[in-house]
């Protein structure tokens, strides 16, 4: 199944009767397994399912045996990936439980989601966004509709072709050039599934929920501004591209061989007349044969082991190559996985430094507006989807740290932050906190490392790694 690019979600939690709940989808236990969602006690008897029997849920329209989970929320409800794919749900989602036999009639389930269809009007059909995932669902339309009308980009809609009228779910997206307010922007896949062509007239309705499921922007400050995508990079209609480079800026393997490859030989001759690029730095040239207009060569470094500054040469290429963006005054920009290829940078590290130097940075700058990430390999996306998902419930980025082995000698209750790691956490060397991963958390003194070691890791020894479940390189969270 292809990854949907997917925004951040949150949405506050709303009270029901004894039939219907919002509940906050979160990771599943992988001893529960699929087919099994898991809730807490009192969740459990709220919903009814007091007989082993009777311990069943419908999800998205999916069937659930229950397994009951002291230690939970309330409001939360652990389910497992595959089974999270199976009802169309993400980690942070508000989902209707409903109980086995409990059928929801349509006024109860329109009362309680709050759906309130509003008819934006006639719309002229226009060719789809290359920059789209490869899904029917996801459609574009102008940002002064979206602006004149209070819709939230990400909102679900629908549109309707004559002659039957039936309304089909769509994800409204703001689309990334300058387009009038009465067309539409439809993939290749929706038009033939609706037998609709360019230029035909559909009409489009905006909704608040669809099939049990709340869909809204962050809080965290993305508002749907970073996105995941399965589109090649040569192939993404932005305003540029981020090239994986070498010092050179000669054409190489992997992402950069492939960039060169789509531009055409003009992109080296031009990398040529800019004699290099030092790492960390990031210069730009034109697009030539490709969708982008423009390329930037960022070079990023390769890996000696962590104590030669890779990791904040690495942030480096991220922080100047938005920088350069905003200055240019571009938009919309796709990243690749930088120095995880044949640099050799360990992925983990080079995902989370990813999230961090982009989301910091999109947070205070309102340019560029858009930022995709670009997976090249299907190691590459689950690594992007491992740190989405986090984000997605609801922790911060910089909350979250990759696992190190602690220096000899260490305590079973400390862990080691680097300095700027301890700062933008707000604590000192002795003081407690708490980390998390799972359901496993415990409380660690405070010790901080030596200038080089990077922000985004965390030293524990062996036996605080067991108490919290977690290997080296695995991630745990900052609890606050």
């Amino acid at each position: 199944m292809r990854r949907q690019s997917e925004r951040l979600t949150d949405t506050p939690v709303k009270s029901h009767d004894n039939k219907f709940h919002h509940y906050r989808v979160v990771k599943g236990f992988q001893d529960i397994g699929t087919g099994r969602v898991a809730l807490s006690p009192l969740s459990s008897i709220r919903l009814g399912l007091t007989d082993s029997s009777a311990k069943k849920v419908h999800i998205g329209g999916c069937e659930f045996r229950v397994a009951v989970r002291s230690g939970l929320e309330d409001d939360v409800v652990a389910i497992m990936e595959p089974d999270r794919e199976k009802a169309g749900v993400v980690l942070g989602d508000r989902v209707v439980l409903v109980k086995a036999g409990h059928e929801a009639s349509r006024t109860d389930d329109e009362e309680f989601m709050d759906i309130s269809p509003v008819k934006v009007g006639d719309m002229v059909v226009a060719k789809g966004d290359q920059t789209d995932p490869d899904t029917p669902s996801t459609v574009r339309v102008s940002a002064k509709l979206l602006k004149r009308f209070g819709i939230q980009d990400g909102a679900i809609g629908s549109i309707a072709a004559e002659p039957d009228g039936t309304r089909h779910k769509v994800v409204l997206r703001k689309s990334g050039r300058a387009s009038p307010e009465d067309t539409i922007a439809v993939r290749k896949k929706l038009r033939d599934a609706l037998k609709l062509d360019i230029g035909d007239r559909v009409t489009l309705w905006v909704e608040t929920a669809v099939s049990g499921v709340r869909r809204s922007v962050s809080t965290n400050g993305l508002q749907g501004r970073l996105l995941i995508t399965d589109t090649p990079i040569v192939e993404l209609d932005v305003d540029a591209i981020v090239n994986a480079a070498n010092t050179q800026l000669r054409s190489g393997g992997g992402v950069d061989g492939a960039i060169h490859d789509a531009a055409g030989p003009e992109l080296l001759r031009a990398c040529r007349a800019l004699k290099g690029c030092k790492v960390g730095r990031v210069k730009m040239t034109e697009g030539y044969d490709l969708p982008a207009k423009y390329v930037f060569h960022a070079v990023g470094p390769q890996w000696e082991g962590g104590s030669h500054r890779e990791h904040q040469l690495l942030a480096s290429c991220y922080r100047e190559t938005l920088s350069l963006a905003k200055k240019e005054g571009l938009q919309t920009i796709a990243f690749p996985c930088i120095s995880t290829g044949v640099y050799g940078f360990p992925l983990e590290d080079a995902t989370i430094i990813a999230f961090r130097e982009i989301i910091s940075f999109i947070e205070s700058n309102e340019a560029p507006e858009t930022v995709y990430l670009c997976p090249f390999t299907d190691e590459e996306a689950q690594a992007y989807r491992g740190v989405r998902e986090l984000c997605l419930a609801g922790i911060p980025i910089e909350q979250i740290l990759l696992v190190s082995q602690a220096r000899s000698g260490s305590d079973d209750d400390s862990v080691e932050l680097s300095a700027r790691g301890a700062r933008a956490l707000s604590v000192k060397r002795g003081s407690e906190i708490r980390l998390a991963a799972g359901e496993n958390a415990g409380t660690f003194r405070v010790g901080v490392g030596d200038a080089a070691y990077p922000e985004c890791r965390c030293r524990l020894n062996a036996k605080a790694r067991k108490k919290l479940g977690v290997e080296k390189g695995e991630a745990v969270h900052v609890v606050l």
